[in-house]
């Protein structure tokens, strides 16, 4: 997908501020994380983008969740489901130094990515199937 179509999808959607990270295409989904920001305070949210026949439809994985109110930071943990079913874990917060790791369900010291503008940490990790 091209970045003009998610920079299309952001102004169609209202409060996203930025795109600041997506995932590759499997089975012709992927996954976006937006900064959303109201006020002073600085939230993200996921959303999953799905092509079929050179048609492309954009569905919020829930509401965006705020991780750096006015006063104080937020870390979230939340599980996503696409439209095919297929789940992820996602990780946010505000990040505390540049070389800093988390923990996931399935692993310990994970470095998630580091979105320098807004100063906050994301990281999106597939849920292991049983």
């Amino acid at each position: 997908m091209k970045m003009k179509h998610l920079k299309m999808q952001k102004k169609e959607s209202t409060g996203i501020q930025d795109i600041i990270g997506e995932s590759k295409y499997v089975d012709n989904e992927k996954i976006v994380i937006y900064t959303i920001k109201e006020k002073s305070n600085v939230g993200v949210g996921t959303a999953t983008l799905t092509q079929k026949d050179q048609k492309i439809r954009w569905y919020f994985n829930g509401n965006p969740a705020i991780i750096k109110p006015s006063k104080g930071n937020t870390d979230i943990t939340s599980e996503i489901t696409t439209p095919k079913g297929v789940k992820y874990d996602f990780y946010a917060g505000t990040s505390t130094k540049s070389n800093m790791t988390i923990e996931t369900r399935t692993d310990t010291k994970v470095v998630p990515h580091i979105d320098k503008e807004y100063d906050i940490y994301y990281y999106l990790s597939p849920v292991p199937r049983n």
